[in-house]
């Protein structure tokens, strides 16, 4: 039977630009052949450009083989499939037939579109390809997967994924799949590594936050900054070991560039007699203030830092400041409206990503790298450069060995290090982190989105896609550019002023609503006590009124505009554990989770209406 014209209805409803890649992708009969089978589902042949066959089913039997494709999957909790190759639909059909209560969402990544096209012809999928939970990748566009994948983080760690692996297609497209895995595994580190960080010092970041609100205030953004540098060189300094051999020649490079320090190299610089235009600092933990220890800034330096910085270093900064807002949270995004515009930078995954977004925002090309290492020196050295807090020793590292050890730093010890092997820009592999593996797929990703020439002058560390590789020395010889307008703008760059009476009135506000939600808290508390003796009742549970109650007490708190500019991210361990799926039956896990996210507002709320009262103090 011929679905197609059905399936293709269905995907045009709610991915349009899908279904009409789809529709233009008619195999060619020469190489993709339907054929008949015993069993009334047909199996799909391809012939190679050599003339070799592939059978993309079983001849005798696809639908038996489906129920094969999905026996490995564990069924035992909430989960979400991942297909790796959709064949004919047939594993995809069961799955979705036999299974759907098991999961929520679905991926989906396909390199042939005509494969797709012809599993629309031969199988019913259009209840499956309408359903806004089932996310698809079609083609050979691997950047568009990694957006995707980014784009669905939130859907993907709520749940364990499951690969269902299309094995014929395994075998034709094989570095293709080999290579969308690896970008989901290190998109799923990333985001692991995140919401690690979010779950230890979110209530820290949340401070922050709010005690960079009165710097904030007084520095000004992007949109004062404009396009300032407009083609102009710039250099990013970053804080790679590589950095103490070649930082004395950014002296000579101060008035024919624009310098951007990352903080854990701003030690170095200052040791170097290199005063930078822009120091960028974007780390929440007080270790971060160690790099500013017994250092002068020179009036000229501008600390450009993000609202989750360590709240102590835009506080006692002499001089300019720039504000980079973030979009990321409620709190930046009001703040953006009431004191604003500032205009948003994004984060990355380091605060090199960050100095780097500056100088591109900025309009600067060429952007020169120095310090970015992102690899260890397989001979033995530092992690950092010699002035950084963070720096650590390591030994020789061998070639190929998966874990180093590295030595004690500031106030931590010695850890043991997972490694990974990357190309060097020395043509050689080198040993990183998992984490720094992780930063240069990420350089490489906005390297490719930019349209400025970016010059690596590391002069060491890893290969980062993208960049041309360079000397310092050659590249300050080539790119230097004097001008005395561009240091006079710079100069100029002034906050824009800000209404205070209006902050305070909206400080007040949301301290009210923290307030008056606190009975919805301890109601729900109440009745999460009181049902907890029934869970044995399952999904009945789900019928009471007191069950519909803990819902709406829920909804109000997790709804309120006001709770999340205030708290969000103090209350994202308690979010995190309520996003993670669980059956329907399973009351007593959501009931757990009601009652987590409960006492976690109550006990956090007093802390953080005092934190309101002394931000407010600060603005009078």
């Amino acid at each position: 039977m011929d679905h197609y014209a059905r399936n293709l209805d269905a995907l045009r409803k709610t991915r349009p630009e899908l279904a009409d890649a789809i529709d233009r992708a008619a195999p060619d009969p020469r190489h993709y052949r339907l054929l008949d089978t015993r069993s009334g589902a047909p199996t799909l042949e391809i012939i190679a450009d050599d003339g070799k066959a592939e059978f993309w089913h079983s001849r005798y039997d696809p639908l038996r083989e489906a129920e094969r494709d999905i026996s490995s999957i564990d069924h035992s909790s909430i989960y979400i499939p991942l297909f790796a190759g959709c064949g004919l639909g047939y594993s995809l059909r069961l799955l979705w037939d036999r299974h759907r209560e098991e999961f929520f969402d679905l991926v989906l990544v396909e390199r042939d579109a005509g494969i797709l096209r012809l599993a629309m012809e031969v199988t019913r999928l259009d209840d499956i390809l309408s359903d806004p939970r089932v996310y698809i990748h079609i083609g050979e566009d691997l950047n568009a997967w990694g957006e995707l994948v980014r784009k669905i983080t939130p859907a993907l760690v709520s749940g364990k994924l499951q690969a269902v692996v299309h094995p014929p297609s395994q075998k034709l497209y094989r570095a293709y799949y080999q290579n969308a895995f690896e970008i989901l595994r290190q998109r799923m580190r990333l985001a692991r590594a995140e919401f690690d960080l979010m779950i230890r010092s979110g209530a820290t970041i949340q401070k922050n936050l709010w005690l960079n609100l009165p710097a904030a205030v007084h520095s000004f953004g992007l949109r004062e900054a404009g396009n300032l540098l407009n083609k102009r060189p710039a250099i990013v300094v970053a804080a790679g070991p590589s950095l103490d051999k070649n930082a004395f020649l950014l002296r000579q490079a101060q008035s024919g560039f624009t310098i951007f320090c990352v903080d854990t190299a701003y030690r170095t610089l200052k040791n170097q007699g290199v005063d930078p235009d822009f120091v960028v600092s974007t780390d929440p933990t007080e270790l971060n203030a160690k790099h500013f220890e017994n250092v002068v800034p020179a009036p000229n330096t501008i600390l450009a830092f993000d609202p989750e910085v360590y709240f102590a270093i835009p506080a006692r900064w002499p001089h300019r400041r720039m504000f980079l807002n973030l979009e990321k949270a409620a709190f930046t995004r009001w703040l953006e409206e009431t004191a604003g515009p500032y205009g948003y930078l994004p984060k990355g995954g380091s605060v090199g990503h960050t100095a780097f977004y500056l100088a591109r925002e900025l309009g600067a090309d060429p952007i020169i790298f120095v310090g970015l290492d992102l690899a260890f020196d397989p001979e033995g050295g530092t992690t950092h450069a010699a002035a950084s807090a963070l720096r650590r020793e390591h030994g020789k590292i061998e070639e190929g060995v998966l874990q180093a050890d590295l030595g004690p730093r500031f106030n931590a010890r010695p850890l043991r290090e997972e490694i990974v092997w990357v190309n060097g820009v020395r043509g050689k592999l080198v040993p990183t982190s998992q984490i720094m593996a992780l930063y240069i797929r990420q350089f490489g990703e906005e390297f490719r989105r930019t349209q400025a020439k970016i010059i690596d002058a590391t002069e060491g560390g890893a290969l980062l896609d993208g960049t041309e590789i360079m000397t310092l020395e050659e590249a300050l010889r080539r790119y230097a550019l004097q001008e005395a307008t561009l240091r006079q703008r710079l100069a100029e760059l002034q906050p824009s002023a800000s209404s205070l009476s209006r902050l305070r009135e909206e400080i007040q506000r949301i301290a009210e609503a923290l307030e008056s939600m606190a009975p919805l808290a301890a109601e729900g508390i109440g009745l999460c006590v009181q049902l907890a003796p029934q869970t044995a009742a399952g999904a009945a549970l789900r019928e009471t009124p007191e069950w519909e109650r803990i819902g709406e007490c829920f909804n109000a708190l997790y709804q309120s505009q006001e709770i999340k500019i205030a708290m969000e991210q103090t209350l994202f361990s308690a979010v995190y554990y309520f996003i993670q799926k669980e059956r329907f039956d399973r009351t007593d896990i959501r009931l757990n989770k009601y009652k987590n996210y409960f006492e976690s507002y109550q006990a956090l709320r007093p802390s953080f209406r005092e934190l309101l009262k002394r931000v407010e103090t600060i603005l009078e």
